[in-house]
């Protein structure tokens, strides 16, 4: 499906190249960081029972889980773990 007319495309994309390069990566960044609440919304929506911890672990497997080898998806897990755990708790395992 395509509803954007070749014009505004054009248009966009000559704004877009008037941009410095540290705005289009902040505006990158940005639109990074607005996936990611998107995808902690639906994961909170799904399963409001979770903690804090283990939403940023079912976002960090949906975002990585098909790209990385299971020794870095679970080092990465416990990472995930491991700094959001209170100072002076010990160490959750996911």
């Amino acid at each position: 499906m395509q509803d954007t007319s070749d014009e505004f495309r054009a248009y966009h994309r000559s704004r877009v190249a008037q941009r410095s390069d540290s705005e289009r990566l902040l505006r990158t960044l940005h639109m990074f960081d607005h996936g990611r609440e998107i995808m902690r919304a639906g994961i909170r929506h799904d399963r409001p029972h979770l903690t804090d911890t283990e939403v940023e672990q079912r976002l960090f497997l949906r975002m990585y889980g098909d790209a990385l080898p299971p020794t870095l998806l679970q080092r990465g897990l416990e990472r995930i773990a491991r700094d959001r755990a209170p100072k002076g708790a010990a160490p959750v395992s996911p």
